[in-house]
């Protein structure tokens, strides 16, 4: 694993990572709202939708998200490298 030590294949991990976690939490409030009450409130739909599913969501979509990123930053690296 030679790329590992490298930190911007590290930074695209964690971003992509961050950016899939949060869609996750958005993906899982949006189905949620499809179904809730009218008159429930934002803070009391986001205190239902945390269950066994959206866990589930939020570890396959951090990472893939993580992995899309260090293709990503492989992918940039590479290129910059060519240009140079």
């Amino acid at each position: 694993m030679k790329f590992l030590p490298n930190k911007k294949v590290l930074s695209g991990f964690y971003i992509g990572g961050f950016i899939a976690a949060v869609f996750a939490i958005f993906d899982s409030f949006i189905n949620y709202l499809d179904t809730a009450p009218i008159n429930e409130s934002i803070p009391m739909s986001l205190s239902n939708i945390f269950n066994i599913s959206l866990l589930i969501k939020f570890l396959v979509y951090l990472i893939l998200g993580g992995c899309i990123g260090v293709i990503g930053a492989l992918g940039w690296t590479k290129l910059c490298k060519k240009h140079n």
